[in-house]
């Protein structure tokens, strides 16, 4: 899934094409200088997609660097072999003894150590599972109903880190499912960003620093997907990270639409990475990597 926007500024006539395939557009030139290099392969009507360095009007914007021929000449040393000094089978068998029984304790010292810690670690977490059992209960209730209230909400901000990273994770059906309807609303026409993103958002594909009414402009503008379908695959669903309150999960879907550009049928899978706020509201969503591009 990928959108065109061209926030700021009068349409230009050039477009590019990213590594993944995507093309964007259109730009004025001095809007397109900022998301290129000498390599993008750009376009407007008239030309093929060509090179930015080989097209007449960019290349005095893209310098040719001169590199100078480096020599390296390694020295060839001659290793003259020194003979070695021959040590009694009872001093060899002294140091092997030795060094096995060092080896072999530094061992068990390491295994005895991690199968605590793992036991310890494993206990800590039962703890907090068990405390927070009533009180998931009802948050997940709230959340369904779309109304969390203010004494769940301070609950919610009295838990540590680790508590809500365990909170998230035992929540793992619900944020899926979220996901789910995400898709589907989009494939539908149904799609309103406020059911899904916070009320600040921090990356939404290639939109920086947006909101939920932003995300809906570009939705109801002209677009050059049509047709579209998601197949999201659940075995992928993974947490990734917690950085800033922001829980992060990454997972694959397989998309297709129709392309009215390209008068073709674009399939492909996409990598995405989720960002959910505390209140299970999507702070971030990027698309990590496009691949198995086609189009028929």
């Amino acid at each position: 899934m990928a959108f065109n926007f061209n926030k700021g500024g009068k349409l230009g006539k050039y477009f590019y094409l990213d590594e993944g395939g995507i093309d964007y557009g259109p730009f004025e030139i001095s809007d397109l200088l900022k998301l290129i290099t000498k390599d993008t392969l750009v376009y407007y009507k008239g030309i093929n997609w060509t090179k930015a360095s080989e097209i007449a009007e960019l290349k005095s914007y893209f310098p040719v660097e001169r590199k100078g021929a480096i020599k390296t000449v390694e020295k060839s040393r001659t290793v003259i072999p020194t003979k070695k000094k021959n040590y009694t089978l009872s001093i060899l068998f002294v140091v092997f003894l030795f060094v096995g029984i060092t080896a072999f304790y530094f061992y068990q010292e390491t295994k005895n150590s991690k199968e605590y810690e793992e036991e310890l670690a494993s206990l800590q977490q039962i703890r907090i599972a068990d405390s927070l059992a009533s009180v998931n209960a009802k948050l997940v209730l709230e959340l369904q109903n779309d109304s969390i209230n203010d004494a769940y909400k301070a609950k919610l901000d009295s838990l540590n880190s680790y508590e809500k990273r365990l909170l998230f994770l035992q929540n793992e059906e619900f944020l899926t499912q979220k996901i789910q309807d995400f898709y589907f609303d989009i494939a539908n026409n149904n799609f309103d960003a406020n059911n899904y993103f916070s009320d600040s958002v921090d990356q939404f594909i290639n939109l920086t620093g947006t909101t939920p009414y932003e995300i809906n402009e570009g939705f109801a503008g002209d677009r050059d997907y049509t047709n579209e379908q998601f197949f999201f695959d659940f075995n992928t669903f993974k947490f990734d990270r917690e950085l800033n309150n922001v829980f992060y999960f990454t997972y694959t879907i397989h998309y297709s639409c129709f392309r009215i550009k390209r008068n073709k049928t674009q399939n492909c899978d996409v990598d995405v990475e989720v960002g959910f706020d505390e209140n299970f509201q999507i702070k971030s969503y990027k698309e990590l990597k496009i691949r198995n591009l086609n189009f028929e």
